[in-house]
């Protein structure tokens, strides 16, 4: 009876039998936002990352910055965190962000998209109608998210969802769920596409 006691204590405490990646201070997401942080700052806000690349164009110095985390806890139940940052000459120039963790899990409803009026929508209806991005870019943008959505429009918006909890430690997209609406210079939506990977 003591051990079984003692083992319901501890079980909350090992809740997590397996983790890959690094830990991302996610508390900090909420202040993500374009230009808003430096290439020099990012560690101070997320923590280490788990790659990072310099490329170099015609349009400016990129640097894209990798974060990964996930763990499964006692009963196989994966869960994951990934962030990619895009700094454009030291400035904040795209972000993404997913979380299946309960605690801080992104969350996208597909069918509020049908209320999308491609052409007559801006930025303050989708505000209304998703709530704050867990996705921009400024155009052009290299991270593969958006470089193919770029083409003839200025900024780019998304939300994201990921629900597959058997994916561990891999680049499984099944499960993923995003909305991406892109404005013109008028901040008025210009196109949209929709992600819903089963």
């Amino acid at each position: 009876m003591r051990k079984l006691l003692i083992s319901l204590i501890l079980l909350p405490l090992c809740s997590c039998i397996a983790a890959h990646g690094h830990y991302i201070y996610y508390n900090n997401i909420t202040e993500l936002d374009l230009h808003k942080i430096k290439s020099t700052e990012y560690t101070d806000f997320f923590g280490e990352p788990m790659k990072t690349t310099n490329i170099s164009t015609g349009d400016g110095k990129y640097i894209h910055v990798w974060f990964h985390m996930s763990s499964r806890n006692l009963l196989g139940k994966a869960s994951m965190r990934n962030l990619l940052l895009e700094f454009k000459d030291d400035q904040l120039n795209a972000f993404s962000y997913v979380s299946s963790f309960d605690i801080d899990k992104t969350h996208v409803d597909l069918l509020k998209a049908e209320q999308i009026k491609v052409g007559t929508s801006t930025k303050d209806d989708m505000l209304q109608l998703f709530g704050k991005p867990q996705a921009k870019a400024l155009c052009p943008s290299l991270l593969s998210n958006f470089q193919d959505k770029c083409a003839k429009v200025t900024e780019i918006w998304a939300w994201n969802e990921f629900d597959n909890p058997r994916s561990f430690g891999s680049n499984d997209p099944r499960g993923m769920k995003s909305v991406f609406v892109m404005f013109d210079a008028s901040n008025k939506s210009i196109d949209l596409k929709i992600i819903d990977i089963q």
